[in-house]
């Protein structure tokens, strides 16, 4: 109301986008505008260090309005946030609702070219690094076709362990 003034922010937790491409944000809103009031939307790529402003509202909206828009710097970042804004002297209001941020995500290929090699007491299970894999799952079992229990995941293209004289199956699966 009168004599006062407001900015505020709505800012999401930390966005992981490393595997999408097409980031698309989407969401309903109505601005009321009153003389001096305006709303934006803006997104960080540094975890909110700064921000790059996407959009800006002056005028008065319909209720709802819609928004979408791809985003393409928001494409492979690890540390996105999103911040709406409202700043007004005496004004009315910014609503937002139904927010949904969405992306294209490439699963990995198929690791390939599993290899064993043994070394002293220890046998290196090892592959062709995924295009797109951020890690790997590792499994093993004594059946080739019986169940296959997890061993570990793994950030590089191989597993060492252990070597017993039983004989093992694996595979592996890349993650992203």
């Amino acid at each position: 109301g009168s004599g006062n003034s407001q900015n505020c922010d709505l800012v999401t937790p930390k966005i992981n986008m490393s595997a999408g491409t097409n980031v698309t944000v989407s969401f309903t809103y109505y601005f009321r505008s009153y003389t001096g009031s305006s709303a934006t939307l803006s997104y960080s790529t540094n975890g909110g260090s700064s921000w790059t402003q996407v959009q800006q509202w002056t005028a008065t909206s319909a209720n709802p309005a819609t928004f979408s828009q791809v985003i393409t710097a928001l494409d492979g970042q690890a540390n996105v946030k999103l911040k709406w804004n409202y700043t007004g002297t005496w004004g009315y209001y910014f609503d937002v609702d139904d927010i949904s941020i969405t992306a294209t995500i490439t699963a990995p290929s198929a690791p390939s070219n599993l290899t064993t090699t043994v070394s002293g007491s220890d046998m290196t299970v090892s592959w062709t690094a995924s295009a797109g894999a951020t890690s790997y799952d590792v499994y093993s079992s004594d059946d080739p076709y019986g169940t296959y229990s997890f061993e570990t995941n793994v950030t590089t293209n191989s597993y060492t362990t252990t070597y017993t004289a039983a004989k093992k199956f694996w595979y592996v699966v890349a993650k992203n």
